[in-house]
């Protein structure tokens, strides 16, 4: 073995052990078991959650059920405690009055390995007040309806999902944040294709 080949392979060996102390102390590996947040993230994918820091707005977290303790529930963090989250009549969401700016992008097929059945979503992105912006889906015909409700102490959630309405905060309330296991930080391996519009790869970076 030459010193090229020799000098290549600490580094590796670096790396490796880099990564694995990694997640040992900073990242939880963890499967998606829900489509709550899809099209980001769906069932089967695999993803890298940091355990360590405070949340932000737009995160993906994971928290304990606020009503049925040891389950877990996925959302995105639209506000925190001191706010109030609603929607107007044309289902924008809004924070303190403040109004997202959405961007309905067309269809989106959707094949639900949860319910063995593709379906065709809206597609859109949001940004959140410039700060954040993502994509979400919704069945046609639904718009985002949020009766106006201010956070107390926690975080309230939203899924990308827009359909999912009863996975989280619209259904269950705000999240004890101190329950949560972390953010959501990159997909280490992506859900099976199911030939649908979703296109995730390995290695990617949530938003």
């Amino acid at each position: 073995m030459n010193d090229t080949q020799k000098v290549i392979l600490n580094i590796v060996a670096l790396v490796v052990i880099g990564v694995v102390i990694a997640r040992l102390t900073l990242f939880e590996l963890v499967v998606v078991d829900t489509n709550a947040m899809a099209p980001t993230l769906t069932y089967g994918d695999e993803v890298l959650v940091l355990t360590v820091g405070s949340p932000e707005m737009a995160d993906i977290v994971i928290c304990e059920h606020p009503v049925e303790p040891g389950v877990p529930v996925w959302g995105r963090i639209i506000t925190f405690a001191g706010h109030t989250i609603s929607t107007d009549r044309r289902g924008g969401l809004m924070v303190d009055g403040d109004r997202a700016n959405i961007n309905v992008g067309g269809n989106f097929s959707f094949y639900d390995v949860l319910i063995d059945k593709e379906l065709q979503m809206e597609y859109g992105e949001v940004d959140y007040f410039g700060r954040h912006d993502h994509a979400y889906i919704r069945r046609k015909g639904e718009p985002l309806q949020l009766r106006a409700t201010k956070v107390k102490s926690g975080a309230y959630l939203l899924a990308d999902n827009r359909s999912a309405w009863n996975e989280d905060s619209r259904r269950f309330g705000e999240v004890d944040l101190d329950t949560c296991i972390g953010t959501v930080f990159m997909r280490w391996k992506p859900a099976p294709d199911h030939g649908d519009d979703v296109d995730h790869g390995y290695l990617e970076l949530i938003r």
